[in-house]
This record gives C-alpha cells, structure tokens and sequence, in this order.
C-alpha cells in the first residue's frame, strides 16, 4: 500500500498528466510480470550454483531483478514514448509498485502466521518502496544520459542500471537496522523524487515556452508563402538537386502539419498545467494520417534531409507520440 499511495501522490504532483492513469496502471501490471520473471529466474540460478540465499539476495537477486523491471523503461526511451524526466520518474516508481506487490504477496503466502509484524512493516514500507526508488532512479539517469547523447543508443542505460543494482544490493545488506533503514527510505527517498519533480517541470515549463514561440514563427511562414525567406526555404534550396519538385513540395507540407500538431500538442500541456481540459480536435486524425502518408512520400532521404528543422529531440518526437495516442484512445 505505501508504494501505491506514494505513486497516487507522484501522478497528483505532476500538473501537465504525463501519464494517465490507464498508463500507471498497465506499468503496475508490467511491474508486477517482472516479478513473476524474476523468480522463474531466480530460483533456478540458486539451486543450479550452491549459492546461499543471503549471498544471492546480497549480489545476484539485485542485477536480475532491476534487469526485469528496467528493460521496460529502455523500451520507452528508445521508442521515444518518455520525454522527460517526470514520466521516467513515474514510470519506474509504477513498474517498481507492481513488482513489490507480487513479491509482497509471495511472501505473505509462503512466511507462517508467528512472523513477526516487523518483518511485514519491512517489507511493506521499507523494500516495497525501494523497488519503486530503484526503478526510478534507472529511469532518470538513463534518459538523463540518453537525452545528452552519452554512452552511444546504448550506453547511456548501464549507468542507470547499475545504479538501480548498486543501491538494491546495498539495501540488501541491512548495513543497518532494518527499521531504521525503512524510516530513512521513506522519509528521503520521496525528497529526492519531490526535487526531480520540480527541476523536470521547470525545464518542461521553459521548453514550452520557447519551443511554442518558435513553432508558431515558422508556421507563420510557411501558412504565408514566405518558406523561402526562412533557414527552412535557404536549406531546401541547397538541396533541391537531390529531390524531384513534387518531393520538395511534400517535404513543406510535411513540415507545415509537423508544426501544427507540435504546437497542439504544447497547446494541451499548457491546458492541463492550467487544470483546463482541451477541447477535442475533429480534424487530428486526418493530420495523422496525412502526416504518415507524406513520410513515406518524402522517403528517408527527404526525412533526414528535414531532420535538422522537425524537432527531432526525443521531447518533441515524444508530443507527437502522445497526441498521437490520445486520438487512438
């Protein structure tokens, strides 16, 4: 319960709605058959080798299981789907919430009535909020790095995940006493977390800005037959011999919806952060579709020729992606 109410607390603090509750709740259901994983894995690895559980718990239950919980949110960053570091955050508390669940679960069923209640306050307050500390803590270094360009497309997701290892085999160890171990989990970690928050949505709240402003310019521009007078009309000039006429003209029109739904997309964060709902948007699916069609037509050559005006930060690919899956929903 208390890796449940903090992750309610997580998605109340957060005034733009990252993600949704639908969203935590499959991560929750994620998090939870990465415990099952875990222990399909587990188990075998200490009856196959000799291995004491105290040791295993210590160095080799941490790798496997932040391995389960993490891949998820390795998923979502390559795709794009987590743009900043609040989703990241939410998304590793969510995945780490389920785990502990099942994990909880497990040890309810297979420990006798005469455990002590201890024992349960441990592992409820203590290692179930660890779970969701950890998988968090893999979340934001790894897009930290990866929006950075750190460590290549991969590299930038080891740090994050030997973090996550480190710190749930130093809980493991029980260097001190476990309930005041617990105390400190659950007094500092939501801390931590509450400044990540804050830093993230000072930094959401500066890219909104700027990034509308420039959105909105450009359109203006391009909606005014004035394409030529831009960076965007010099560049395609300079590239014109490479593509066909009707390929050039794709490529504006491109551009031209690529901008519109960019600044939709801003347009209903700023809504939400203003606790305002934005009105439906009957034409959104068509610019999808008309967008899909285009970027196809265009080709690769034409889409990376375009790359360096589309906003191709993994923020800006991940507010096309979640206008794009509102309008699905």
């Amino acid at each position: 319960m208390p890796s449940l109410a903090l992750l309610v607390v997580f998605m109340l603090l957060d005034s733009y709605k990252l993600l949704d509750v639908k969203a935590a709740i499959i991560a929750i259901g994620i998090g939870a058959l990465s415990a099952v994983a875990s222990y399909f894995v587990n188990t075998p690895l200490v009856e196959n080798t000799g291995i004491d559980w105290l040791t295993y718990s210590r160095y080799g239950a941490p790798v496997v299981e932040e391995f389960f919980k993490g891949v998820v949110l390795v998923y979502l960053i390559r795709a794009n789907r987590i743009g900043f570091n609040i989703d990241a955050a939410i998304y590793g508390f969510a995945l780490g919430a389920g785990f502990s669940i099942v994990e909880n679960l497990y040890y309810v069923m297979v420990l006798d009535q005469e455990t002590p209640l201890g024992v349960f306050i441990i592992r409820g307050f203590g290692t179930a909020v660890m779970h969701g500390g950890t998988t968090t803590l893999f979340g934001i270094v790894a897009k930290t790095l990866v929006d950075r360009k750190i460590g290549g497309e991969w590299g930038g997701f080891f740090p994050g995940f030997l973090t996550a290892a480190i710190f749930h085999s130093f809980y493991n160890h029980f260097f001190f006493d476990p309930i005041l171990l617990t105390v400190v989990i659950l007094v500092t970690l939501p801390m931590v977390l509450l400044l990540v928050f804050k830093r993230s949505e000072a930094f959401l709240q500066n890219w909104l800005g700027v990034g509308f402003d420039t959105d909105q310019e450009l359109l203006d521009m391009v909606n005014k037959g004035q394409v030529g007078e831009t960076k965007v009309g010099k560049y395609l000039q300079s590239v014109k011999d490479r593509f066909a006429g009707e390929v050039v003209f794709d490529m504006i029109c491109l551009l031209r919806i690529h901008l519109e739904l960019s600044m939709r997309a801003k347009g209903v964060l700023m809504m939400r952060e203003a606790g305002m709902d934005a009105e439906p948007d009957p034409d959104i699916q068509d610019k999808f579709n008309e967008l899909h069609y285009l970027e196809k037509s265009v080709g690769k050559a034409g889409m990376l020729a375009l790359s360096p005006f589309l906003h191709q930060s993994s923020q800006d690919l991940w507010q096309i992606h979640m206008l794009e899956g509102e309008t699905k929903g």
